[in-house]
């Protein structure tokens, strides 16, 4: 469970350091060969993603912080990795901000990264995304001090878990809009979400940026080799394991669930890749979506109340599977 009574600052401090100067070791060395860099990345790749297990275990949260960011870090190295030429006008200090800024996963140039949007326009943007997130917090806070003993579990999950989503969302857009603010280029979490009629269409307006790096490095990668709907399973099953070490890092043991709810909604957006709705069966095949993503979400809710006490009601025993 969560402990707020000390914070470890030092393992904190070290985890994080040095998953970031082990990605910025292998900016330095994307000129080598491709055998050279194929190792240097694997090298570098491995022990930065061990680095939060210098975290002690009872600090789940600080754990899932800095895996969280240095998986982010891995995946830009990835990017690197299969297209070095992208990055051969980038200096080390600019990778190296280009590395901290997670609203932004890959640039073919160093004009990629400024934001050339008027200061006024910026600043404007900031302060309206901080009310946004201030009032999610509210809103968070406001829910989780309800009594949910008096409501079934299913209401308060889906109570709970749309909040979060909405949470996660103004979180980002804020991170974003600090960025954004300090002259870089972002980009935004969500499009229009309100128009995903299929699981395949949520997931392709969802989280925009990783959208775009796992289509461009996983997919188009994949693709060569498989067939495009087996690619896109595949692309599902990355997405699982990238968050399945985050979770099992933060907890100290692998859970499954993250996994799982990527490789059932990866089959949700195979089977509804190519639909196409219009009129009323649009609105049917958004409530459809959102009621498919509500139940299958629960398995992403079972790792979160290992880390804080995310239900007040208990978990049916017959969605734990293990």
């Amino acid at each position: 469970m969560l402990h707020l009574d000390k914070l470890p600052v030092l393992s904190f401090s070290l985890a994080f350091f040095s998953g970031y100067i082990l990605s910025l070791l292998f900016f330095i060395g994307r000129i080598f060969s491709f055998r050279r860099r194929t190792f240097l990345f694997i090298l570098t790749a491995a022990l930065a993603l061990a680095s939060p297990l210098f975290i002690p275990v009872q600090f789940p949260v600080a754990r899932l912080l800095v895996s969280t960011t240095i998986l982010i870090f891995t995946f830009k190295n990835w990017d690197l990795y299969l297209h070095p030429e992208h990055k051969k006008y980038f200096t080390l200090k600019q990778y190296a901000v280009f590395l901290m800024n997670h609203c932004l996963f890959f640039v073919n140039n160093t004009d990629g990264l400024i934001n050339r949007n008027s200061m006024s326009s910026r600043l404007h943007y900031f302060l309206l995304e901080t009310i946004y997130f201030f009032l999610s917090i509210l809103a968070l806070f406001v829910i989780f001090r309800w009594n949910w003993k008096t409501y079934s579990f299913w209401t308060e999950h889906t109570v709970k878990a749309a909040a979060s989503g909405i949470w996660l969302i103004c979180a980002w857009d804020w991170y974003r809009a600090i960025w954004s603010l300090a002259g870089y280029r972002t980009f935004k979490f969500a499009n229009k979400l309100s128009m995903a009629y299929s699981p395949a269409e949520f997931w392709k307006r969802s989280h925009c940026e990783i959208h775009r790096w796992l289509y461009a490095d996983v997919f188009i990668p994949l693709r060569g080799f498989v067939h495009p709907v087996s690619a896109l399973l595949l692309v599902f099953a990355v997405s699982g394991a990238a968050h399945e070490y985050m979770f099992s890092i933060s907890l100290g043991y692998f859970t499954g669930y993250l996994l799982l709810f990527f490789l059932i909604n990866g089959a949700a957006s195979a089977i509804t890749w190519r639909l196409k709705l219009s009129g009323i069966y649009k609105y049917a095949g958004t409530a459809f979506t959102y009621v498919f993503l509500a139940i299958s979400s629960v398995f992403i809710f079972i790792p979160v109340n290992e880390i804080i006490h995310f239900y007040a009601n208990q978990i049916p025993s017959w969605i734990k599977l293990w």
